[in-house]
């Protein structure tokens, strides 16, 4: 069964599911639960002190084209704790946006078209036209930076890694100095892109 939300509803959920000690996905492990756990708190710090940079206020005030964002996800996963709620905020400060949060393990086929390097990556940001349900794009599933420190995570030889739990850590890290300015600007350009 795959359910929807918007991000009133998804925030109502994810509390429910730290107050329950449960989470979500097809393997709902101990460590998953802990990371459902720290991402409530992440997502909740993020959404109160999201703040719009001028640019990211500028464009959204010139910005008059009906768009649908079905953002991919799951509890579970540190880059959404981040993203997600930045994502969200940048909807209800357009008007334009229509927000619809969904997730990854109960939408195989959604992700399947939305890959990133052959992986199922979260979160996405599918962008689509109000008007005509066409696809647009997507934008995900974390800025740049992040990206290339997973990657960089990923090429080291396994002996010569950090433990994931560190790795995670540091991303964190990266993200709260960051406080959304590269999800705000690479959303944004990715939707200049691909409207022009």
């Amino acid at each position: 069964m795959s359910r929807s939300f918007s991000y009133l509803e998804y925030k109502g959920f994810f509390e429910e599911l730290v107050n329950q000690g449960i989470t979500t996905g097809l393997n709902p492990s101990d460590s998953l639960i802990e990371y459902t756990k720290l991402n409530w708190s992440r997502a909740k710090r993020v959404d109160k002190k999201f703040k719009p940079l001028v640019e990211t206020s500028a464009f959204l005030k010139s910005f008059n084209r009906q768009i649908k964002l079905k953002i991919i996800t799951e509890p579970w996963c540190g880059d959404a704790a981040q993203v997600v709620p930045a994502i969200a905020r940048l909807a209800e400060l357009s008007g334009n946006f229509e927000t619809e949060i969904v997730l990854r393990d109960e939408n195989e086929e959604l992700i399947n078209r939305h890959l990133t390097n052959g992986g199922k990556s979260i979160p996405i940001t599918v962008i689509i036209d109000a008007q005509t349900d066409e696809v647009l794009g997507h934008w995900g599933p974390r800025p740049i930076v992040a990206q290339q420190m997973v990657m960089d995570y990923k090429a080291k030889p396994e002996n010569e890694r950090s433990s994931y739990d560190d790795f995670v850590q540091e991303m964190q890290q990266w993200y709260n100095k960051d406080k959304t300015a590269s999800i705000q600007n690479e959303f944004i350009q990715k939707l200049i892109e691909l409207l022009g």
